[in-house]
């Protein structure tokens, strides 16, 4: 009678804890705290060694443990559906007991196993796995059973309520993401946004945006990054040839690279800026800042070398975001030193190139399954060790240590822009099919905002050459009016001309050469003869290119010899030293004969009214030869205040000029332009410490430039 007692107040006990639990379930929408509560009331209600809550792959294949519990610590097992009790207990929907070496698991000393499928609504939600060294009686395994369809009802609400909150995140990242990228009409913004919402979408790492650049190569147009690697799984690179990072490693220095062989490390910026992180004397490695604008606070820099001294990566990317927003950089990573070599640890922020000639690129060669994806509109997905994947994908994986890939293609209204490439550093796992729709989506949302782009940007372009042509409309009516003035003064100039040159030429004609009289008489000449070329060269200007000007092989020296006698009074009466520096025996190079004058008088008197107003009034004139571009060039100097903040290339605009009205065109230095690109050559203006330089440049031959 007791005994039965005893019986009856244990299963009203045992009735009253399945109670409580199937509340407690039914009150919990955390499938993880389910799992939790559901394993502790298979404890509390038997004296079991182990139990374990399985669910079925994505591709039913194999049962993987979500939760465990034991007297010996969790274990994480996966069982093949097809070949295994606890599949077929999934499969037939029914409990399934086994003994002796079929309830075998690791670490355990077990004899007997239960797995008890977890019904609901004719549903398989999963197996829970019971394991012990006793055969259960009839009514524990019933105990059992209604305990894994509590279970089952309280997994399938929190199963629909995560499906319920996982639609809601998507519709409002969508949501987002259209805004974010319908409110802009930058590129490199858009395609920063692309990269920003598929890492949020998908909770990956990596993500970058290729396009195919000149049929062979893989052009980058973005990346975006907040990943970190295990240091025993990550890209290493020796600093054997990087003696400026050795440096600043062993003296424990910040150091700014910008030169050609650290082109890994600048991707096309101008520089990166790397800062050695140190803890108690030793240098742990380097951290890179790319663009940044503004120094690391010291106190943020010690919240780095903390997490990083910690091997605390997590909360290290963390820091490196508020790094990124306190120097404004676009980029940060953590390289750890070991053994003379770089491991990449951490890479935050992200880049985009809009221009094709910095933007990093890939041998696509090398890769022609990507190649081939260009011209394809297709999803691929990737993993490493799964069979049957490209080699050369493999090879691009394990470059940039990523298990897993996701390639879309980026579309624009039929025209393929290139691939969206998604990874991640730590998963292992290949992405949903969910996943992979909602990346897709946002794809397609992203291509039509850059359409957008591409059509506001040509709109913008057509725009500019409206005003371009707008301009140089105004600037051919301006130049036809200066031609018609310059015929009326070439009319009123040329009579007087006549009489000078005439009356000198008389003179001349009865003089000797040892009159005093004789060098001045010529001058005059000469300036005559100069004034009357000068007038019919303006009105050639005015007609853009006389038809008579041929281009020829001239002696350099001598056209700056003979501008040299025109300016010396000038230069004298200004009290301007003249400094003529003409390299001998140097080769004939093409000019127009009697232009080229023109061109060195125009430099030579800006160049004198630039040091009136100085202190030390010197001018020069120099030339020498290039061996190198087989070319003459002649380079006018002089100690003025230089070209300022003034665009070297807009100096060369027709009337533009830093000289009052009275005092200047703006049209001396496009005269002088013009002529030296009809004798295919170049003029460039630039100052340097003591004032202004403008270079022109003749080729001795007409194959040089």
């Amino acid at each position: 009678m007791l005994e039965n007692e005893t019986h009856i107040l244990q299963r009203l006990k045992e009735q009253q804890l399945l109670s409580e639990v199937a509340l407690m379930l039914a009150s919990t929408l955390d499938l993880m705290k389910l799992y939790r509560h559901t394993l502790d009331a298979v404890h509390a209600l038997l004296n079991v060694e182990f139990t374990a809550i399985f669910s079925p792959d994505e591709n039913q294949e194999w049962l993987l443990s979500q939760a465990s519990s034991g007297r010996q610590g969790e274990l994480t097992l996966s069982l093949p559906i097809g070949n295994s009790p606890a599949g077929q207990a999934f499969l037939q929907k029914e409990t399934i007991a086994v003994s002796g070496e079929a309830a075998r698991i690791p670490t355990y000393t077990v004899d007997t196993a239960y797995f008890l499928p977890m019904n609901a609504n004719s549903r398989v939600m999963g197996i829970l796995g019971v394991y012990g060294n006793r055969i259960l009686s009839r009514l524990e395994v019933s105990l059992l059973e209604k305990l894994a369809t509590h279970a089952a009802f309280a997994i399938q609400n929190a199963n629909s309520h995560a499906e319920i909150e996982a639609r809601s995140f998507e519709l409002a990242l969508i949501i987002d993401a259209t805004e974010a990228v319908n409110t802009t009409l930058d590129l490199a913004r858009i395609l920063s946004l692309i990269g920003k919402n598929l890492l949020k979408a998908l909770h990956t790492n990596w993500s970058e945006i290729v396009t195919s650049y000149e049929s062979n190569q893989l052009r980058t147009l973005a990346v975006q990054r907040e990943a970190y690697w295990l240091p025993e799984k990550t890209r290493m690179i020796s600093l054997e040839k990087l003696p400026r990072l050795q440096e600043a490693l062993n003296k424990n220095q910040a150091v700014r690279i910008d030169s050609a062989e650290y082109a890994e490390f600048l991707e096309g910026l101008p520089y990166t800026d790397f800062l050695p992180i140190e803890l108690g004397g030793k240098v742990l490695g380097l951290l890179q800042l790319t663009n940044a604008e503004s120094a690391l606070a010291s106190s943020l820099m010690q919240h780095v070398v903390h997490h990083i001294a910690a091997c605390d990566w997590k909360h290290a990317l963390g820091t490196l975001r508020q790094v990124l927003r306190d120097t404004n950089a676009a980029r940060v990573r953590f390289w750890q030193w070991e053994d003379q070599h770089l491991k990449l640890i951490l890479d935050e922020g992200g880049m985009n190139w809009t221009e094709e000639k910095a933007c990093p690129t890939r041998d696509l060669t090398q890769f022609p399954t990507f190649e081939e994806l260009l011209t394809r509109q297709n999803i691929s997905e990737y993993a490493l060790g799964k069979p049957n994947l490209p080699g050369d994908i493999a090879v691009f994986m394990e470059q940039e240590n990523i298990p897993v890939l996701l390639v879309l293609p980026f579309i624009v209204q039929e025209n393929r822009l290139g691939l969206v490439l998604v990874g991640d550093t730590l998963r292992t796992s290949p992405f949903n099919a969910r996943e992979i729709a909602l990346a897709h989506a946002l794809v397609l949302q992203a291509a039509n905002a850059i359409k957008n782009a591409q059509l506001y940007n040509a709109l913008q372009l057509k725009i500019e050459e409206l005003r371009q042509t707008q301009v140089k409309l105004v600037q051919t009516a301006r130049l036809s009016a200066i031609g018609e003035l310059a015929a009326a003064v070439a009319h009123q100039i040329n009579n007087p001309l006549t009489t000078v040159l005439g009356d000198t030429e008389l003179v001349l004609n009865y003089m000797t050469a040892d009159d005093p009289n004789w060098e001045s008489l010529q001058a005059v000449h000469r300036a005559g003869l100069r004034a009357h070329h000068v007038v019919k060269r303006l009105l050639g200007m005015a007609r853009q290119k006389p038809e008579d000007d041929v281009v020829q092989l001239l002696d350099i020296n001598t056209t700056i010899e003979n501008t040299m006698d025109l300016v010396e009074g000038t230069f004298q009466r200004g009290k301007v030293e003249f400094v003529a520096e003409l390299a001998k025996n140097l080769p004939p190079a093409l000019g127009l004969p009697g232009q080229l004058e023109d061109v060195w008088l125009n430099l030579l008197i800006n160049a004198r009214d630039a040091v009136l107003s100085q202190e030390e009034r010197r001018v020069g004139i120099r030339t020498h030869y290039l061996k190198d571009k087989n070319a003459v060039q002649v380079q006018v100097w002089d100690t003025g205040p230089g070209l300022g903040r003034v665009n070297a290339d807009v100096l060369f605009d027709a009337f533009y000029t830093t000289k009052p009205p009275s005092k200047g065109t703006g049209l001396g230095l496009y005269i002088c332009k013009n002529i030296v690109e009809r004798c295919l050559g170049t003029i460039t203006a630039a100052s340097d410490e003591k004032g202004a330089v403008f270079t022109v440049t003749l080729p001795c031959e007409r194959e040089n430039l």
